[in-house]
């Protein structure tokens, strides 16, 4: 049994299409409202006895990974690999490390459970606790209602420690429900459950309902299955609305997210206790390419509008930007006003960058003098410099030239030397190098000059190719050449400072003069980074970097892959597809 059947065998594709969709009972079968088109009547089928799926509307079907790659906008590789996770099966790629990739399966299931066993508790006392009456009191003021608590999972912290008990007793340890960001943490506080888009509980956001306890919201912090970049709050609830309405709008906050649900406007996602990224604009994309914000309408939103604007134009995304009206600060406000001003608000959506512009325009006077057009160009110069669609780019040019009485041709110029004065900034001299975060090739040849211990570990898991910038490639031939002259395998956990220096000394020798600036930019820098790095590291870390590294060439085979799978997949050759899913695993195999 290959790990694809095996991964079938292990999952029940009914109990895993009832975490997107509302299943029914028919028969021996499930029926429900096809995900992937408008329908009023179900014609949507699932058999959990051949493990397949069928819509009789849209002809769509297929087994387990055809619906997690359509639902989820995934290639066959990154739902196996999804797939894989969920039911606890082994790819070939952490055969290697299979034990270490069971205990960390183990601790994330382990995790998952502690979060929902927690937000049942945080519900139950939040609808049965008198303790809780100023929270229920709040959130009816909020005009949230029953259904809507029910649907969000919506809780309350007690004001006392009772939660680490009551999982204890139910025999997790302590040290896993610290690993779990510790749920008891929480305080007094109105607690509103984060899911993955599964369904699954993997963080909180507690609001304090009093005005003296800072911070006001308090988020679980990043856990082995909570990463803030990567995870939008309403997601879960969002999908297929987004799919449905083919577009998504990313608000503020969390409550506008639950109030906005409750009005009718389904297709909201908010992010986590973090600024928008690039990871949470991919995330968006692969249900749907269109993308609009809509933050509050205070200067903190302002400002975040537009720096989710520049990312978007960076990642090559045309976003646009649904205006709050006035009188109102956000969605909340518009929802509890009446949620029939909120569902046409949602639905006048512009262009981003046009909105920025005329929201920009609009702080200055009328008749603009020169000291404000150059204000002007320095401000939105940035936003067309990023645009990658010329038509695009020559509209919004054109738009500014006409806004400030211009030359479309003046325009052009200053964008040009706006361009090459940036350039000019960014040339950094060959022999200096400035001060930054290493990156995880970087971090670690710095610390080998200090631990010298585990060359042998790090020369028997990592080869040239898996380094990806050419000077660390030269380096780790340096170190590879050490290593073999001066038969340093005998080197051991005991090894002295003396051992060290005569590395560094013999490497120094060995590496060009440019190439030894690098390498003193990295043992200065990792020894900044890292303080008391000497009796800190461990070999579980140095393996930790060892996985990055490889982890990070793996995800560029991955993504090579996964375009050549998708051109097969655009032009239906079954064959080219299976022959490269094979290669791609025998590839990653090779790269344990």
């Amino acid at each position: 049994m290959n790990e694809v059947d095996d991964i079938k065998e292990r999952l029940d594709i009914a109990e895993l299409i009832a975490q997107y969709i509302e299943l029914k009972k028919a028969g021996s079968n499930y029926k429900a409202l096809c995900p992937f088109h408008r329908e009023k009547t179900p014609s949507f089928m699932v058999s959990p006895e051949r493990q397949i799926f069928k819509c009789f509307g849209c002809d769509s079907g297929g087994d387990i990974f055809e619906f997690v790659m359509k639902m989820e906008n995934l290639t066959f590789p990154e739902a196996l690999e999804m797939l894989a996770q969920k039911a606890g099966v082994v790819l070939p790629k952490f055969e290697k490390n299979k034990e270490a990739y069971k205990k960390e399966i183990d601790t994330k299931t382990k995790i998952y459970k502690i979060n929902k066993i927690s937000a049942l508790v945080f519900q139950k006392i939040l609808r049965n606790y008198k303790y809780a009456q100023n929270a229920r009191e709040y959130l009816a003021g909020r005009k949230i209602n029953s259904e809507t608590i029910d649907k969000f999972m919506i809780g309350f912290a007690p004001n006392k420690k009772i939660l680490g008990q009551f999982l204890q007793d139910r025999h997790f340890t302590f040290s896993e429900i610290k690993l779990a960001g510790n749920p008891e943490k929480f305080y007094e506080r109105i607690m509103f459950p984060i899911f993955d888009v599964l369904g699954n509980v993997v963080a909180f956001t507690g609001r304090t309902l009093n005005n003296e306890v800072q911070p006001k919201y308090l988020n679980t912090p990043e856990t082995p299955i909570f990463h803030k970049s990567k995870i939008l709050y309403g997601l879960n609830f969002a999908k297929n609305a987004v799919k449905n309405e083919k577009f998504t709008i990313v608000l503020e906050g969390q409550m506008d997210v639950i109030l906005s649900h409750q009005a009718g406007v389904e297709n909201v996602v908010a992010t986590s206790g973090t600024s928008l990224t690039s990871d949470h604009l991919k995330i968006i994309s692969r249900y749907s390419g269109n993308i609009a914000f809509c933050f509050d309408s205070d200067d903190a939103g302002f400002n975040a509008l537009k720096k989710a604007i520049m990312l978007a134009y960076e990642m090559e995304i045309s976003p646009f930007s649904i205006k709050i009206p006035e009188g109102f600060k956000d969605v909340g406000e518009l929802v509890e006003k009446d949620p029939k001003i909120w569902q046409e608000v949602a639905k006048n959506k512009k262009p981003a960058l046009e909105f920025l512009i005329e929201s920009i325009f609009a702080q200055y006077p009328r008749e603009l003098n020169s000291q404000d057009k150059k204000n002007l160009v320095k401000e939105l110069i940035p936003y067309l410099l990023v645009i990658s669609d010329p038509m695009e780019e020559r509209l919004y040019k054109k738009t500014l030239a006409q806004k400030l009485g211009v030359p479309e041709r003046i325009i052009d110029e200053t964008m040009e030397k706006f361009s090459a004065k940036n350039k000019k900034k960014n040339i950094v001299e060959p022999t200096i190098e400035k001060t930054r975060n290493l990156n995880e090739e970087e971090l670690l040849l710095g610390i080998l000059f200090s631990h010298v211990e585990f060359l042998p570990q790090i020369l028997g898991n990592l080869t040239l190719s898996d380094f990806d910038q050419d000077q660390n490639q030269d380096i780790f031939t340096v170190y590879k050449e050490i290593f073999t002259c001066y038969n340093l395998n005998k080197l051991n956990k005991n090894a002295e400072t003396t051992d060290c220096e005569k590395i560094l000394s013999i490497a120094l020798e060995k590496i060009p003069a440019d190439l030894a600036k690098k390498v003193e930019f990295l043992i200065l820098q990792q020894a900044k980074d890292n303080k008391n790095i000497r009796e800190e590291i461990s070999e579980e870390e140095i393996f930790d970097f060892i996985a990055k590294i490889k982890g990070k060439k793996n995800q560029k085979i991955k993504d090579s892959y996964a375009n050549l799978i998708s051109q097969a997949e655009a032009k239906k050759d079954i064959g080219l597809v299976k022959k490269l899913v094979k290669e791609f695993q025998e590839k990653i195999s090779t790269n344990k």
